[in-house]
C-alpha cells in the first residue's frame, strides 16, 4: 500500500506540508490557491505593482531620513577623540565583511556610541519634512489596505515520477530491500486469483496511483466496496444511535464486535451505494425509522411480545431468557432479555457531546451566533489550568459565541467547559467517543464563568420574551426553551419558591428590586442548564 503514496510522499523530493511564519519561503509547500490559476495571477500582479510603488515611496522617505541621520552620526562623532574620529567614520563606511580587525574592533566598541535611533530622527525633524513624511506614510498605508489576497489549501499531489518503493530491512531507510510494487490488500480478496490487477488511472502530471485506490475501494462489487459501504453506514448509525450496528467502529476484524444486526448492516450498505454514496439521504433513512422514533424512557415493568431471535452469538441465551422472563400470555421483560438494549427496544439515553453542550447553552440563552466560516476562536490558557477563549483576539464582542466547531483546537489543552466534558485528543485517532461522568463536569458547570453570564442573557430572554408576565409564565417559558417541555406542578411550586427565596437575599444584600428579581431569574436558568434533562437526549 506505502507505493501507492510514495509518488506524493516522495522522499527524494520531499516537499515542506504548509509555510510557517518565521522561516523563508521555498519554491514549494504542500499548498494550492483557493481561486482559478487566471484570478491569482490576477491577484499577484495587482501586489507586485502596490509592492512597486511602496517601494518607490519607502526609497524618497530613506532619502529624506538619510540626510538627518547623516548630521545628528557627525554631531555624535565629533564627540570622539580626533584621533579616531576620522578612523571610526571610515569603519562604520565599510562593509562588515571587509573590514580589517581594527575597523571591526572600532565599529563594535565605537558604533553603539554614534548610532541613530529611528526615535531621535523623527525628532529633528522640520515642520515642512514632517508633514512630508506623514503624507508619504499614509501613501504606503493606503497602498497596503487595497491589497488583494487569497486563502491556501493545504493539498496532496505527486512530485514527478514514482520513484521506487524498497522494503525497509530492519525498518533502516539506509539499507533498502527489495523493490514492493504497488498493489493492493490482499486480505480483501477471496483468493490469489480473484485479486484484481492494480491499474493506475492516469492522467495529467499524476501517477494515478491514489485514484487507482480510490476506485478500488469503492468498486461496489470487490470485497473492498463491501467494507467501505458497511464501515460508512456503521459510522452513520453510530452518530444517530448512540452506538454503531458493529460496536468498535474502528475495527471490523476478528478482533472487533460482532454486528448485532448483520442484515440490516448488509441492506444499509447496499442502500449506501445505490443512493450514490450520498450521507445526508442516509441520515433522513434512520431517523425516518421506528427504532430511531422510539422513547428514552421505558416504564419500569413494561412488558412486549416474545419474539423469535436468531441473531449471533447469544440466540440461545436470549431464548433461555425470555423463557424465565415471560408470564403465560407470552410477555416478557425486554430489560430481562435484553439488558444492553442491543435489540433496540427502546431510544438509548445519550448525552450530548462536549461541543453540542456550549451550543445548547449559546442556543437556550439567544446569544448562538449561526455565522459560517470566519478565523478560528483562540485559546488562553491560564495559570490556575483553566482554558478559556482569548478575548482579546476576537473580531467583535460576540465572535465568542460562535459555534463551537470554530474553537481551536489544540494537541495540548482544549477550552475547559469541552475538555472536561471528553472532548478527544486531536493528537489521536478517535472513532468513538466515550461519555464519563465525573465531578469535574458539574464543578464547571456550577462555577464556569460562561455558565453565570449565559444565564444572565438567558434571564434578559425570558424577560424581553414575556414581557410584564407574572413568575409563572417567565418560569413556564424557561422550561420549554431549556428542556422543551412545561413545567409539571411540582416543578412550578419549586421553581416559584427558588426565585422568591432568591429575590429576598438579593434584596437583602442591597439589590433593586427589579435587579434581585433579574437576579433569582437567572439562579433559576443557571439551575436548568445544569440539569441531567438539559445534559441528555431523550
Amino acid at each position: 500500500m506505502m507505493a501507492l503514496f510514495t509518488p506524493a510522499y516522495n522522499p527524494q523530493a520531499w516537499v515542506q506540508p504548509h509555510f510557517r511564519e518565521g522561516t523563508a519561503r521555498k519554491p514549494q509547500y504542500r499548498e494550492l490557491p483557493d481561486v482559478t490559476l487566471s484570478k491569482q495571477r490576477a491577484i499577484d500582479e495587482h501586489n507586485a505593482q502596490i509592492d512597486r510603488q511602496t517601494a518607490d515611496i519607502q526609497a524618497q522617505i530613506s532619502a529624506l531620513d538619510q540626510s538627518y541621520k547623516d548630521q545628528l552620526t557627525n554631531q555624535k562623532l565629533a564627540g570622539l577623540p580626533e584621533a579616531i574620529r576620522a578612523d571610526t567614520k571610515a569603519a562604520l563606511e565599510t562593509a562588515a565583511d571587509k573590514r580589517s580587525e581594527v575597523q571591526k574592533y572600532l565599529a563594535e566598541k565605537l558604533g553603539p556610541l554614534v548610532a541613530v535611533s529611528q526615535e531621535e530622527v523623527a525628532a529633528c525633524l522640520s515642520q515642512e519634512d514632517r508633514q512630508k513624511r506623514s503624507d508619504l506614510d499614509g501613501a504606503i498605508a493606503a497602498l497596503k489596505s487595497s491589497r488583494r489576497s487569497y486563502g491556501k489549501i493545504q493539498a496532496l499531489y505527486d512530485l514527478g515520477p514514482p520513484p521506487a518503493t524498497h522494503l525497509l530491512r530492519r525498518g533502516d531507510y539506509q539499507t533498502p530491500g527489495d523493490v514492493v510494487e504497488a498493489g493492493f490488500l490482499s486480505v480483501l480478496s477471496e483468493s490469489a486469483a480473484e485479486r484484481p490487477a492494480f491499474e493506475p488511472v492516469a492522467g495529467g502530471l499524476s501517477s494515478g496511483r491514489r485514484l487507482g485506490l480510490a476506485r478500488w475501494i469503492t468498486d461496489p462489487n470487490l470485497p473492498s466496496g463491501g467494507l467501505a459501504a458497511r464501515v460508512m453506514v456503521n459510522r452513520i448509525w453510530s452518530h444517530v444511535f448512540g452506538r454503531g450496528i458493529v460496536a468498535t467502529p474502528g475495527n471490523f476484524g476478528r478482533s472487533g464486535a460482532a454486528p448485532t444486526h448483520p442484515e440490516l448492516l448488509d441492506w444499509l450498505a447496499c442502500e449506501f451505494v445505490e443512493r450514490g454514496w450520498r450521507v445526508k439521504p442516509m441520515i433522513k433513512l434512520m431517523m425516518m425509522s421506528t427504532a430511531y422514533r422510539q422513547a428514552s424512557y421505558r416504564p419500569a415493568g413494561a412488558q412486549t411480545l416474545a419474539v423469535e431471535t436468531t441473531r449471533e452469538p447469544s440466540a440461545v441465551a436470549a431464548q433461555s431468557s425470555a423463557e424465565a422472563a415471560a408470564d403465560p400470555s407470552g410477555l416478557v421483560d425486554p430489560a430481562v432479555v435484553d439488558p444492553a438494549n442491543d435489540l433496540l427496544w427502546k431510544m438509548r439515553l445519550r448525552r450530548l457531546e462536549s461541543e453540542i453542550v456550549r451550543d445548547a447553552i449559546l442556543a437556550t440563552s439567544g446569544k448562538l451566533r449561526r455565522d459560517l466560516g470566519g478565523p478560528p476562536l483562540m485559546l488562553d490558557p491560564r495559570p490556575d489550568g483553566m482554558v478559556v477563549l482569548k478575548l482579546d483576539s476576537l473580531s467583535d464582542p460576540e465572535a465568542g459565541w460562535r459555534r463551537s466547531m470554530y474553537i481551536l483546537a489544540r494537541r495540548a489543552y482544549h477550552l475547559t467547559l469541552l475538555d472536561v466534558f471528553d472532548q478527544p485528543l486531536v493528537a489521536t485517532n478517535c472513532t468513538a467517543r466515550t461519555p464519563s461522568a465525573v465531578v469535574t463536569q458539574s464543578l464547571a458547570m456550577l462555577n464556569d464563568a460562561f455558565l453565570f453570564e449565559q444565564a444572565d442573557f438567558f434571564a434578559a430572554r425570558l424577560a424581553a420574551t414575556a414581557g410584564t408576565a407574572d413568575a409563572a409564565s417567565r418560569i413556564d417559558s424557561a422550561f420549554r426553551l431549556a428542556l422543551s417541555r412545561p413545567p409539571r406542578p411540582q416543578e412550578l411550586t419549586w421553581s416559584m419558591e427558588l426565585v422568591e427565596r432568591q429575590a429576598s437575599r438579593f434584596i437583602s444584600a442591597g439589590s433593586e428590586p427589579r435587579q434581585a428579581e433579574h437576579k433569582a431569574l437567572a439562579a433559576l436558568c443557571h439551575m436548568l442548564l445544569n440539569t441531567n434533562e438539559f445534559l441528555y437526549i431523550e
